[in-house]
């Protein structure tokens, strides 16, 4: 029997058509390039990745989540960079981002403060609104890399409104990660 599941806290984006052919052009663009792209139906901002996480602390993290959903009101999300982690010599992640709502910066602050009461600790990473578009594995062309960089500072794109949040189980397959939906936390409800 499993004793541990493999957890994360998100948001679901459903990208809209614009935003599908804008990655496809990217993708296009370096597709000599190894980098494994994100599946557009697993896009999502990662509000807390638990990893490998005991069974038997499930219930009490679906608690902490139940708990702050209620004071967090719904919010409009948007995004207007295209962005690396790692660095433009060592890329590791292409992401684009967006300035962090008020509300969903107070839902990352209470998160942080109740989990640490059930015994998980504070994450010291700065949280930064972004979707993974792709994890880079190889770019030979690195100066390809940084004008599509130069080219799409200018954008936008709504994600709409953001009523909801999940957690979920990752499961690592070879043909890349499934993600299944163990509670939903709807914004604003009592």
């Amino acid at each position: 029997m499993n004793t541990s599941k493999r957890l994360f806290a998100a948001i679901k984006i459903n990208p809209g058509q614009d935003f599908r052919s804008w990655v496809s052009g990217i993708q296009t663009s370096l597709l000599r390039e190894k980098i494994k792209w994100v599946e557009p139906w697993n896009l999502h901002i990662t509000l807390r990745f638990f990893g490998e996480t005991p069974v038997s602390q499930i219930p009490g993290i679906i608690a902490v989540y139940h708990e702050i959903r209620a004071g967090i009101q719904p919010f409009r999300l948007s995004f207007n960079k295209l962005g690396l982690f790692g660095s433009r010599y060592n890329p590791r992640v292409i992401w684009v981002g967006g300035e962090t709502p008020e509300a969903m910066h107070q839902l990352i602050m209470r998160q942080n403060e109740t989990l640490t009461r059930i015994g998980f600790p504070e994450t010291s990473e700065n949280f930064v609104t972004h979707l993974t578009l792709g994890r880079v594995k190889l770019i030979e062309n690195k100066q390809l890399l940084q004008t599509i960089l130069d080219q799409n500072r200018e954008l936008f794109f709504e994600a709409g409104q953001i009523d909801r949040f999940f957690l979920y189980e990752s499961i690592l397959k070879k043909e890349g990660p499934q993600y299944k939906v163990l509670e939903t936390f709807i914004l604003g409800t009592p």
